[in-house]
């Protein structure tokens, strides 16, 4: 029997995720409403993660894809996409949940305006080794359905408010837009969907909680790592729309900042002055990294008494002003 094209398809990376794909796929299939199919995609992982997803197979609402050579995130979500047969993508990673009903009325919404390509909701944070709850700091500001595209955009490149996991997005922007970027491999893939999702579509945002992000030690992004690529997504949209070219340099000098802090918590002394000073040389001058970066020239900030730092960054805020 052939079955009609799914509504939503649902893609889930995998990659030695043998401890959380099935709790992953059944919050998936536990959703109503919606005919969805979920399309896995294991990108070479040499645990036991397959097998556990082949337990699923005996459904036609799952699909299991397999990736030869491991090619990271973004290159298993592109496979997953190329294979998709619904009218809109859902991201799900291997060690997140949904709540039930989670796409329903984001469907609804895709279905009655054309022009809106990304829907999103709000997620909560959970300790995989304890189970505590936490609220996601992935919230957006609370007009966000109400600004014009351009303050949209400058809001998501200021800080990413979109859970990925309870993001839908409608198919055909990848035609227009293209895959996600497989040369991002630090994690960020996704955020430089979304930020040219804004550039070209209305967003809306669902505030109602829809997904859970679970945390454990082997899903944490260095700042090292994930910066470097932030940057370059600033640039490029920044370059595609000028009207937000001054916000994108204000956030290219905040991520800068964390960078420096990293460095500078880790000891790396002289890499921490050179990310303080990129920092403070970004639009505008980011007086609080100056500050940090002339404590860091010190030594270890343990040696220096807080109240030098906070009254340094006093003096330069009063020169800036």
């Amino acid at each position: 029997m052939t079955l009609a094209a799914p509504q939503v398809s649902v893609i889930i990376p995998c990659y030695e995720g043998e401890a959380f794909i099935a709790d992953a796929i059944r919050s998936a299939l536990d959703q109503q409403d919606v005919t969805l199919e979920v399309v896995v995609v294991d990108d070479a992982s040499p645990d036991g993660s397959a097998s556990v997803v082949e337990g699923f197979l005996d459904t036609d609402h799952v699909r299991l894809l397999r990736r030869r050579r491991n090619g990271g995130i973004a290159a298993a979500r592109n496979t997953g996409i190329c294979s998709a047969a619904g009218e809109y993508i859902a991201f799900l990673d291997q060690d997140d949940l949904w709540y039930p009903g989670r796409l329903s009325k984001a469907v609804k919404i895709l279905d009655n305006d054309k022009d809106i390509g990304l829907v999103f909701g709000n997620e909560t944070t959970r300790s995989f080794a304890t189970g505590a709850n936490e609220t996601s700091r992935l919230r957006p500001p609370a007009d966000i359905n109400c600004r014009s595209r351009d303050a949209v955009l400058a809001a998501l490149l200021q800080r990413n408010f979109i859970p990925t996991a309870a993001s839908l997005v409608r198919r055909t922007c990848f035609n227009e837009l293209g895959l996600l970027n497989e040369s991002i491999r630090s994690g960020v893939d996704d955020f430089d969907l979304f930020v040219r999702i804004a550039g070209r579509y209305k967003i809306l945002h669902i505030d109602e909680l829809q997904a859970v992000r679970r945390i454990h030690g082997r899903n944490y992004t260095r700042l090292q790592r994930m910066v470097p690529d932030m940057l370059e997504i600033l640039e490029t949209a920044a370059a595609a729309r000028p009207a937000v070219a001054s916000v994108a340099g204000h956030a290219r000098g905040q991520y800068l900042y964390l960078l420096a802090k990293e460095q500078h918590l880790e000891g790396r002394y002289d890499e921490a002055i050179a990310s303080y000073w990129r920092s403070v040389k970004a639009a505008p001058p980011n007086f609080v990294a100056l500050a940090t970066m002339l404590v860091c020239a010190f030594g270890p900030a343990g040696n220096v008494p807080l109240s030098i730092l906070r009254k340094t960054n006093r003096w330069l805020r009063r020169r800036g002003s």
